[in-house]
């Protein structure tokens, strides 16, 4: 792979070039295998095309803060207007509108719940419920319990059929009878049971409508249900050989449906499911202890993929992006997200801290200024033929505040170079020093900085040895 532009200008130069920024973060490699662009670390930085710039920000969308951890959000419509409704792990579900908070149920778990939102009569009527609390519906401000119907786990309407997943049977699928949510009665002309026997130990964990089927994981396997009716509903296996370990990390994206299982995070595509660039994260990935997995959550939202999972912790805390049109992942770290919710075109999240969010807005998280980070690998400068030392670092940037870039050669003082940035695109020169054979370079911002670097250049003196 080639790192450098040599010889420079000058034949006693070469200069080590950092022009392209789509590979992403990629933990998968040694150092020398990696771009120069590419990422070993990163946090609150997403990448634009080719070059580099700070994530967006995210927004308190009410004033009010919950009395405790926000578990799961939910919409009901009346009428044309969205209510958003959050569900609080110290057993409380709260009507938040335009910054009024207000209790609407004090006899819920506070466990996450699955839902989802049914036309009846050209009324909304919300759908939700876990193991713990039951079949539930919000309608005309009323909650009712069902006790006849399955405790999902997992929730999916198709072809005006409510699927589900049933606590009392972690190998079974059922499904409504149509037109009716709650009639759940097992026939051949009304609903039905499914049973998917796999006789490897394995449980049922997800549940999704894709394309025109209805998809269910395991935790080894994919599974196809298809057909009009209880009378000629199919089963067939998907040819993967994975499966997801989360239910709330199956998004349905452009074509497809992502998600996370034991080996990484895959995309199935119809036919079957294939890797997402995932042996670049595969660390983060087995820092998930498997009894805290099932936490994990993923969203589709303009071309990226969102997942929020606990990383060597019992809590979601960190987020990873994946970002579908350049094929490369991102972090944000210390991000505590426990679910999404798309409203119209603004995407909330519930936040452990007990506020609802809106992702995107503003250029801080929840009022504290972001602080990014950027370490690309270490680059071995023995490949060149003779001794090196540092002379120039070139930024081509814009923006507003202060990069900070810091360059160690072997175990040197590291040399640092401050960047004042201006809202035109401007590319600055320093002067730097420093001689060895392996360099190391870190990108930081000032708290609350706005940038994007289009390149970035270190150029050295070659000497003899």
């Amino acid at each position: 792979m080639k790192h450098y532009v040599w010889p420079g200008a000058d034949p006693a130069t070469a200069t080590l070039r950092f022009e392209d920024f789509s590979h992403g973060l990629d933990q998968s490699a040694a150092d020398s295998l990696l771009p120069n662009g590419a990422a070993l670390n990163t946090n609150h930085c997403e990448i634009n095309s080719r070059s580099l710039r700070n994530s967006t920000g995210i927004a308190k969308a009410h004033t009010n803060q919950l009395p405790a951890p926000v578990e799961s959000l939910m919409c009901h419509y009346e009428g044309t207007t969205p209510k958003i409704m959050a569900v609080c792990s110290n057993g409380t579900l709260w009507s938040l509108d335009n910054n009024t908070a207000s209790i609407v149920w004090s006899d819920i778990s506070g466990k996450p719940v699955c839902h989802l939102n049914y036309q009846k009569n050209s009324r909304d009527v919300l759908i939700f419920g876990s193991p713990q609390d039951g079949f539930l519906t919000y309608d005309a401000g009323l909650i009712s319990r069902y006790p006849n119907c399955p405790d999902p786990r997992a929730l999916a309407l198709h072809k005006e059929r409510l699927w589900a997943l049933p606590a009392d049977d972690p190998m079974a699928v059922v499904c409504s009878r149509d037109m009716a949510p709650t009639d759940w009665t097992q026939t051949l002309n009304t609903g039905a049971l499914i049973r998917i026997l796999t006789w490897d130990g394995t449980r049922c964990t997800g549940l999704k409508a894709v394309f025109d089927d209805i998809i269910v994981a395991k935790e080894r396997s994919l599974w196809r249900i298809w057909g009009s009716d209880p009378e000629n509903f199919q089963l067939s296996p998907i040819y993967s050989g994975h499966g997801a370990i989360s239910n709330r990390s199956m998004a349905v994206c452009e074509g497809g449906m992502a998600f996370l299982s034991t080996e990484g995070v895959y995309f199935y595509d119809g036919v079957r499911s294939r890797p997402l660039n995932s042996h670049r994260i595969d660390k983060l990935i087995k820092n998930v202890m498997p009894q805290y997995a099932e936490r994990a959550v993923g969203f589709y939202h303009n071309s990226r993929y969102y997942l929020s999972i606990p990383s060597g912790a019992a809590r979601n805390n960190m987020l990873l992006i994946y970002d579908f049109t350049i094929g490369a992942w991102t972090t944000r770290q210390d991000l505590h997200i426990n679910d999404w919710l798309l409203v119209g075109n603004k995407l909330y999240c519930a936040m452990e801290d007990g506020f609802v969010a809106l992702y995107g807005e503003s250029n801080t998280i929840l009022g504290f200024p972001m602080v990014c980070t950027w370490n690309p690998p270490s680059r071995g400068l023995d490949t060149l033929p003779a001794a090196k030392e540092l002379k120039r670092l070139s930024v081509t940037a814009r923006g507003e505040g202060t990069v900070q870039f810091t360059l160690y050669m072997d175990r040197q003082t590291p040399v640092i170079v401050n960047v004042r940035l201006t809202d035109v695109w401007q590319t600055q020169h320093f002067k730097i020093s420093g001689r060895g054979a392996y360099m190391h370079m870190r990108m930081k911002t000032a708290p609350g900085t706005k940038f994007e670097i289009a390149g970035m250049a270190v150029e050295l003196a070659l000497h003899p040895d």
